[in-house]
């Protein structure tokens, strides 16, 4: 048994109350499974590890259970050149003999002891690979999205039971955002700026953190009563907004005058949010800056929702809820869950979306009745039926979205872009 012991520190796990001693390989590589496909359309611009729940990505959060931030990453060959140009991660390489490929879903407890060679498994769903040499030279990133194949390969290889949480669907992101937020607040997180601004009302501020650099307007209300707030830095808070804990507001986001943001919420960086905002997750760079409730969602980046968007999240009958993930319902389980959004997607003014709706890449849905819960990524929607949304001017849109907030689309992410048309058609049943 190979047992590897970084410093003895302590971080809570995120879905436990239990701290523990980290322990992890000597090398460490994330990777997707063919899972990933339960995760459309939020995973065509980014891989699953990228996703994001509590104040951190998936990546972020591994990396801080492992206790180390130098690991390699193996993911689909779309995102390869995208994911080497973002984050700089040696990408797509061969492993060596002690390897631990780790599922990007999962969640490690810690502490982990592993045998070399095996597998970790919660339940069905296989979360690690410890390799020795001969599995080292078998395996590869274009293996790990092929179970029946990888199951092959990995046969005899001795099972281990893993303990931890392994996220199977979107809603789980959603779900377990409000205990992420919970776990993720360390006593140290406190912070409160001196003198506090003037008009501004604190509810338990021992679970406040609110960065020195923010601008705070009077009459916000911060309440932390039912959990921490973390407002990161450069944000800024307009008049009369309210903040209900737990609730994370990313580096650089707006929140509009007047905005009710409703517990179990992150708004990632660089957002502008308004209106109603419950249980959701805005991952980066996305607007909302009307009224309008958006509740038990996930909203990807560059997505722009026009005012007065409203998001359906509890069925009439209180039944659970189908999304189309994919194009084909999958029976979430859920009785709250409102919008799955996915990069680049727009709505038009008083938008209204169906309970469990998912809304494609680069797709824009501009309509005066309730639309079908499945828009194809790729499509143009109005009352005049649907069309094509053209690879050109999809970008061209997208690059100028960018360039409002001082981005342009990277060399590989234009190449990834003009590839997703024909991969989109592959995954989405239309």
């Amino acid at each position: 048994m190979k047992l590897y012991q970084y410093h003895p520190t302590y971080i809570p796990f995120t879905l436990s109350l239990i701290p523990y001693t980290l322990f992890c390989m000597s090398a460490v590589i994330l990777y997707e499974d063919e899972a990933y496909r339960h995760f459309l359309p939020l995973v065509y611009w980014r891989p699953v590890f990228r996703l994001r729940c509590g104040r951190y990505a998936f990546s972020e959060r591994i990396s801080r259970r492992l206790g180390t931030e130098d690991f390699g990453v193996w993911v689909r060959s779309e995102l390869a050149e995208v994911v080497q140009a973002r984050h700089h991660w040696p990408t797509n390489q061969p492993v060596l003999e002690g390897t631990l490929l780790v599922n990007g879903r999962w969640i490690p407890p810690g502490p982990l002891q592993v045998d070399c060679p095996s597998a970790g498994y919660i339940e069905d769903q296989r979360v690690y690979i410890s390799c020795d040499a001969q599995l080292a030279r078998k395996l590869s990133p274009e293996i790990m999205l092929n179970k029946g194949r990888l199951d092959e390969l990995l046969e005899g290889v001795p099972r281990q039971a893993a303990g931890g949480f392994v996220f199977s669907w979107p809603w789980d992101l959603i779900h377990h955002n409000n205990t992420c937020l919970h776990m993720d607040w360390q006593e140290q997180d406190e912070n409160l700026p001196s003198p506090i601004p003037t008009g501004i009302h604190l509810v338990q501020p021992e679970k406040i953190h609110l960065a020195d650099n923010c601008l705070i307007k009077p009459g916000v209300v911060l309440d932390a009563s039912g959990g921490p707030i973390y407002i990161d830095s450069q944000v800024t808070l307009l008049p009369n907004a309210v903040i209900e804990g737990p609730a994370y507001i990313g580096p650089g986001s707006i929140i509009s005058a007047g905005s009710w943001i409703r517990s179990g919420t992150t708004i990632g960086p660089g957002c502008k949010v308004g209106g109603e905002i419950s249980t959701t997750i805005f991952h980066a760079l996305s607007n909302k800056q009307h009224h309008g409730f958006v509740g038990h969602s996930y909203i990807a980046e560059w997505v722009n929702l026009g005012a007065g968007t409203t998001t359906s999240n509890m069925k009439n009958t209180y039944g659970t809820i189908r999304p189309p993930i994919g194009g084909i319902p999958v029976d979430s389980g859920q009785q709250f869950l409102g919008s799955l959004i996915g990069d680049f997607a727009k709505s038009g003014i008083n938008q209204t979306l169906t309970t469990g709706s998912v809304i494609g890449f680069s797709s824009s849905l501009t309509t005066s009745t309730i639309h079908s819960a499945f828009v194809p990524s790729f499509q143009f929607i109005t009352d005049r039926g649907a069309e094509t949304y053209a690879l050109v001017r999809a970008r061209e849109v997208a690059q100028l979205a960018m360039q409002r907030r001082q981005r342009d689309l990277l060399p590989a992410e234009i190449a990834c872009f003009e590839q997703l048309p024909a991969i989109c058609a592959r995954l989405e049943a239309v």
